[in-house]
């Protein structure tokens, strides 16, 4: 490991506020339903 691949952190002095989650979920997908109305197909012909 090189010595700059990390890095100094001071949380109070760099960031404004702090979250913390106890318990997190998977995110659920959204279904074809949601898609917005003349959404283009991106993926993979639209790139």
């Amino acid at each position: 490991e090189l010595h700059s691949h990390y890095a100094d952190a001071s949380l109070a002095r760099q960031f404004d506020a702090l979250v913390w989650f106890d318990e997190t979920s998977a995110v659920t997908p959204l279904g074809p339903e949601h898609a917005a109305e003349g959404m283009p197909e991106t993926y993979p012909f639209g790139v």
